[in-house]
């Protein structure tokens, strides 16, 4: 969210927030350092999962060590 901030005597006035971007993270799930912005300030990076909650499959390959050439 961005919001506009104005000096106005000795005080400061913020406008109504707005959205930066759009993403699709789930806000049901959105934590602490799921984003970080670039050290020059004009770009984001983002955890964000390819394909919706819940339609992946976690795939577990045991001994995978024994299928790679010995030396």
């Amino acid at each position: 969210m961005a919001v506009e901030v104005r000096p106005r005597g000795g005080e400061l006035a913020v406008g109504a927030p707005q959205p930066l971007f759009a993403t699709n993270a789930d806000p049901r799930y959105v934590i602490r350092n799921v984003y970080s912005p670039s050290t020059d300030g004009l770009r984001f990076l983002l955890m964000s999962p390819l394909v919706p909650r819940g339609t992946s499959t976690l795939v577990g390959v045991l001994n995978w060590m024994a299928g790679l050439p010995t030396r």
